[in-house]
């Protein structure tokens, strides 16, 4: 044994019960040391994500851009080769003529939110959501907040 390292081994008990006792030393077994595979890089969205939704919605025809279809369609097309999630919406309760929201989402906090609205401008606005506030409990990666302006919606 290489004298680098120091193997000990131990056998736990667990149970119902809220104390427990300390795990027993034990002779290690006679056995291989155990080999784990390097872990699975984390899902992410592609390099240039932003600009390709913003440039997509951009050519997006303005009769279609409130069209949850036409736009759900583009979008997924400018995706197909990925493992994006995409989903849009608006946000509950809003007229059918308010602005959508677009979410693609890759991995459980890699997220970029769009909006796309039908005004004197026909603007589109794309933004990343901070990893911290893509995590569970905290605002997520949905398209109906995407609808809204950055930083409209509080993250709890």
């Amino acid at each position: 044994m290489d004298p680098s390292h120091a193997v000990r081994c131990y056998a736990c008990r667990f149970g119902p019960r809220v104390h427990r006792d300390p795990p027993d030393h034990i002779d290690c077994p006679d056995l291989p040391a155990l080999v784990l595979p390097e872990p699975s890089p984390a899902p992410s969205l592609p390099l240039g994500t932003p600009e390709i939704l913003a440039r997509t919605l951009e050519e997006v025809p303005a009769q279609q851009r409130l069209d949850d279809t036409a736009v759900r369609l583009a979008v997924e097309k400018s995706f197909s080769d990925t493992d994006v999630r995409v989903e849009v919406a608006r946000p509950e309760g809003s007229a059918p003529t308010s602005p959508l929201g677009i979410a693609l989402a890759a991995g459980k906090d890699d997220c970029v939110l769009g909006r796309v609205a039908v005004d004197q401008n026909d603007s589109v606005t794309v933004w990343y959501v901070p990893r911290v506030l893509a995590q569970p409990g905290e605002l997520g990666c949905h398209a109906a907040d995407g609808a809204l302006e950055p930083g409209q919606r509080p993250p709890h």
